[in-house]
C-alpha cells in the first residue's frame, strides 16, 4: 500500500480527483516501508563466536613460569585475554597463555597464564622466585609436546631409555651366543674372560724375623 500527498496538506490514498497521477513530474517518490530485521532474542546481534589461540610457539619445548590457570570448562577466550591483561598490569613480563591439553607435560583441562620462555628449569625457577611477591602461586613448569618431557638443557632426570640401549643389545647378543654353544664350549669361553693373574690389594706385610717368644724377656716358669 502506498501513501501520497494530495497537495493540500492532507494525505490521500489512490489517484482520485485533485491528485497527480503516478508517474507524473508532480508525483512524489514513494518507497515501500519494510520493518528492520530484529534479533530473535530481542537484543543486539550477537558477536561471532571466537576460539582460543595460544601464544606458545608451535613445536617448541621449553620452560616457563606458570602464574595462574583457568579451567577450560566455562571459560571464554575473552576471559583469558582479561587474565593476561591483569597479570601484565601487576608487573609480569612476557605474558602469554596456552592450552594445557596440547602439552602432556602439563595438567590437562586448563588455560595456563605464563610469563617468559626459558631453555632450562634453573632459569625458569629463578624467574619464578622474582615473581613470588606478586604471584604467590608462581612456579616453574615444563612445556613439552612429548609425554616423556623435553630434552632441553637443564631438564631434570637421571637419563632416558636410550641410555640403556647398548647394554640391552649386548645382553641379547650374549644370549644368542650362549644358545649356539655347547655347555663345554660355553665354559671355555667363560674361562677366557677370567683374568690370568689376580692383583693384590697392596704390598704384603713384612716378614717377622724375631725368634719365638718375641724377645720380650719373659721368664719361663716351670
Amino acid at each position: 500500500m502506498y501513501c501520497s500527498d494530495s497537495g493540500d496538506g492532507l494525505a490521500g490514498w489512490g489517484t482520485g480527483s485533485g491528485s497527480p497521477a503516478f508517474g507524473s513530474p508532480l508525483a512524489p517518490s514513494l518507497t515501500p516501508w519494510e520493518p528492520a530485521a530484529l534479533d530473535p532474542a530481542g537484543g543486539a546481534p550477537a558477536a561471532p563466536a571466537t576460539t582460543f589461540v595460544g601464544d606458545w610457539p608451535e613445536g617448541e619445548d621449553g620452560w616457563t613460569v606458570e602464574l595462574k590457570t583457568l579451567p577450560k570448562e566455562g571459560t571464554i577466550p575473552d576471559a583469558v585475554s582479561a587474565a593476561k591483561t591483569d597479570v601484565t598490569g601487576q608487573g609480569a613480563p612476557d605474558v602469554g597463555a596456552l592450552d594445557s591439553d596440547l602439552y602432556p607435560s602439563l595438567d590437562p583441562g586448563a588455560y595456563v597464564i605464563y610469563s617468559g620462555i626459558f631453555d632450562s628449569r634453573k632459569q625458569a625457577a629463578r624467574a619464578a622466585r622474582k615473581l613470588k611477591k606478586d604471584f604467590p602461586d608462581a612456579r616453574a613448569v615444563e612445556v613439552s609436546g612429548s609425554s616423556a618431557g623435553g630434552t632441553r638443557s637443564g631438564a631434570s632426570g637421571s637419563g632416558t631409555a636410550d641410555d640403556d640401549a647398548p647394554a640391552k643389545e649386548q645382553s641379547k647378543s650374549e644370549l644368542k651366543k650362549k644358545e649356539s654353544l655347547s655347555p663345554e664350549e660355553y665354559q671355555q669361553e667363560q674361562k677366557k674372560k677370567q683374568p690370568t693373574k689376580l692383583k693384590s690389594q697392596g704390598a704384603p706385610p713384612k716378614k717377622d724375623k724375631k725368634k719365638p717368644g718375641g724377645g720380650s724377656g719373659a721368664t719361663e716358669i716351670g
